[in-house]
């Protein structure tokens, strides 16, 4: 939901589209929510880089918030990969300078190859709604 222009008309059309007694489940991505302890600066700048990008109330069954945090392990560099992966178009875009690029990533393998720092990912909103029968 978080890469939609208009979220709560997609929710909507969705649940409207389910047959009675279908579930919708949606997650929301706070990325603002993205850091690193001890403080990491690539973590912090590549936050304020997403930050920067662009159900009816009876049906809704269950909401929720979970907020991931990972002191090892192949999800903590979740979002180092994601960089990476998303770097070039960044540069050519004119969004990120390649140099800076270089930096945030050997920033971003600092953080997360020490044992000692914990990266919290997005927090995570759940929605799940039931169409009545």
């Amino acid at each position: 939901m978080v890469h939609l222009c208009r979220p709560v008309e997609a929710m909507r059309a969705i649940h409207a589209a389910l047959k009675p007694g279908g579930v919708m489940v949606c997650e929301e991505a706070d990325v603002g929510a993205v850091y690193a302890e001890p403080p990491s600066a690539a973590y912090t700048e590549l936050r304020d880089i997403c930050l920067e990008a662009p159900a009816s109330a009876e049906s809704i069954i269950r909401a929720d918030a979970y907020h991931p945090h990972y002191l090892t392990g192949k999800h903590k560099g979740f979002w180092n990969w994601t960089l990476r992966a998303l770097g070039e178009g960044l540069v050519r875009e004119g969004t990120l300078a390649a140099a800076r690029l270089d930096e945030l990533v050997a920033g971003m393998n600092e953080a997360d190859a020490s044992p000692h720092t914990v990266v919290a990912h997005c927090r995570m909103h759940q929605l799940i709604a039931k169409k009545p029968h």
